[in-house]
Parts: C-alpha cells; structure tokens; sequence
C-alpha cells in the first residue's frame, strides 16, 4: 500500500469516527438515547464496509489502474459518509413525519444521481478536447503503465454548485445561502432543534451534490481506461 494510500484511509477514517460520534449526539438530543445507539449502529456498519473497500482497492491498485480509480471514489465516498453522518440523524426522530423523510429522500437521491451524470459529462468534454493527446504524455504502451494522477489532473477538472433549474451565474449567491443557513441552524440549535437540523441538513444535501460531482468524474475515468483496457487488450498497471 502507498503511503499517500495509507493517508488517506486514516483521513477517512478520522472523518467517519468523527460523522457518527457527531450524528449520535445530535440524535440522542433529538431522538433519545435507543434512537443514539440505533444509529451508532448503522453508521458504524457503513463506515466498516466504506473502510475494508478503501483498504482492499488501495492494495490491488497497484497492479492495475482501474483499481486505483475505484479507490479514489471510495476515498471521495469518506468525505460524503461524514456528511451524511450530520444529515441522517433526520430519519430517527420520532416527531418528523414519514413523509417528510421519504420527500427528502427522493429529492436528495435525485439531485446526487443528477450531478454524478454532470460529473460524467465534465469529465467526458475534457476528454474529447484534450485526451489523445494527454494519453500521449502519460501512457506508456509498451510498459503497459499510465500515470493516471498525472492525466486526470491535467485535465483540470473543476466541480462548483449545480441545482437543475438554476443558473451557474447565481452559484457565489447559493454559496451565501448555504452558509447563512448552516450558520442559522447551528445557532438555533437549542431554541428550534428541529428547525436546525433542516437549516443545516438542506445545505448539507447540496454540499454533497458536489462530492456527488466528483464521484461522476470517478465513475466515468473508470469506464474510460475499462474501454481503453479492451482496446489494448490488456490489463493497465498505475506508474
């Protein structure tokens, strides 16, 4: 495992530990203390599985390349597991009705899917206009070897704000919002509990879009060098 491998699962892991220590008290000051443990039970699961994939494709990434971008999703997926940590305590208190849970999940599922797809999209212009010629400067045929840390961040990827419907020019104006927002709830969180963990946990589902971005650039790098293995007809090892 590469020491860079090995940072970054302990980040994760930092940020995991610390997403459902902070869930669980916000759900045991919401929901109660079996509400708490339930939770701590569910978050500690997902955490576990996210990790033993992080660790197992951070071992096989160093004989092919594909692996290696599974292991960047997987680490990406670490930041969003501590973000949903802070959001899911939502769907074990008790005085918030099902249906409100289940709008929220739909409209969260919906804009993650659809801002994995602008991920795609990005990754896939960049590609178009640049990556001949980046394959060129960092894929060694004969090796059978690619630099691929190297190529995706030549292609200077970028992710920002993106909610269907909104123009991209209003993107520094929703970036206020959200952190006035955060802001609001953190500072009402004693006098309207409730009301915080929707001031906070709205923004948070949108911050989470943009991970969801990044996650897209993932999927379609992985669907890339899959098809460029097959073109080649080999398995393609990271430099």
């Amino acid at each position: 495992m590469r020491n860079h491998h090995f940072s970054n699962i302990s980040l994760s892991t930092f940020m995991c530990v610390g997403g459902v220590a902070g869930g669980a008290a916000l759900t045991n000051k919401l929901g109660g203390s079996d509400a708490a443990l339930s939770f701590v039970k569910f978050g500690t699961c997902m955490m576990l599985a996210l990790l033993t994939i992080q660790v197992i494709f951070a071992i096989k990434s160093q004989s092919r390349a594909l692996y290696l971008i599974v292991f960047n999703i997987a680490f990406a997926s670490g930041i969003v597991c501590f973000l949903l940590c802070l959001i899911l305590p939502i769907f074990w208190i008790p005085t918030i009705d099902a249906s409100i849970k289940i709008f929220l999940s739909i409209i969260s599922v919906g804009l993650w899917s659809i801002n994995v797809l602008k991920g795609v999209k990005i990754f896939d212009l960049k590609w178009a206009s640049a990556g001949q010629e980046l394959l060129a400067r960092f894929y060694r045929r004969k090796e059978g070897e690619i630099d691929w840390d190297g190529l995706s961040g030549a292609l200077r990827m970028s992710v920002s704000v993106y909610l269907p419907g909104v123009s991209q020019k209003l993107n520094s104006v929703l970036s206020f919002l959200i952190a006035v927002s955060m802001l609001a709830g953190l500072a009402l969180r004693n006098v309207f509990p409730i009301y915080s963990v929707f001031s906070w946990g709205i923004p948070i589902i949108i911050v989470i879009s943009i991970f969801a971005q990044m996650m897209g650039f993932g999927v379609a790098q992985f669907l890339k060098i899959g098809a460029l293995e097959r073109e080649q007809g080999v398995f393609i090892r990271p430099k």
